[in-house]
Formats: C-alpha cells, structure tokens, sequence
C-alpha cells in the first residue's frame, strides 16, 4: 500500500551503527541510506550528511504526489532485523554497536510553521 501523509512518527528515522574492522558502518532502516567512516561520531556526521543531502533531492521534485514515496524507501528485511535485534541487545552492551534516531533533516517552510 502506498503512503501518501505524513505522520509526526514519521519525522523521526531510525539508525543503527555496527563497528568494523575498519572503523564504523551506519545504516538508515526507513530511507535505506548507509555510511562508513573510522569513528561513531564521523559515521553519524556522514550518515547525517547522506540523509540531509537525499531530502533536499527529494524536496527539489516538482512533482508533489511523488515525495511521500520517495521518502519512504525503507531497508530490506535483514537491516530491520538487524536493528531491531541491535536494541534489544544493546540494552545489555553498547561497546561496538549502536542505534539511534535521527529528525528528518529538513527545514521547514515560514508559512508551514
């Protein structure tokens, strides 16, 4: 079933990092956008980026019925069980693996306020 509102829920996409044997790896389950970098706080500031840089794309559309969809593009089965096994475990350890959640990274429009 296609989407075509936005709920407040929806303004909130969940994340996870899981540490390499390089540095970090993050992944956006609900845009299915990822990121590598060598440290957490640098594979966010990157995952961070890819999202933001993603949205502004989207937003650019002049076709309107087309970005409730495209913001919706969530992750194969394997990278939502992956986080959501994450946050059941990482209540237990949180030393090489993390999730988190991140605001949609948009600004919006002074008439929409």
């Amino acid at each position: 079933m296609k989407r075509t509102q936005l709920t407040p829920q929806d303004l909130v996409l969940r994340c996870y990092g899981k540490k390499t044997k390089t540095g970090w790896y993050a992944h956006c389950i609900d845009v299915n956008i990822d990121a590598e970098a060598e440290t957490f706080e640098s594979v966010k500031a990157s995952l961070e980026d890819a999202l933001t840089g993603y949205f502004l794309t989207v937003l650019e559309t002049n076709e309107s019925a087309s970005i409730v969809p495209l913001i919706f593009r969530p992750s194969s089965l394997r990278h939502q069980m992956t986080y959501h096994w994450l946050s059941v475990i990482l209540r237990f350890n949180q030393l090489s693996q993390r999730i988190f959640q991140e605001t949609i990274p948009i600004q919006l429009a002074p008439r929409c306020t």
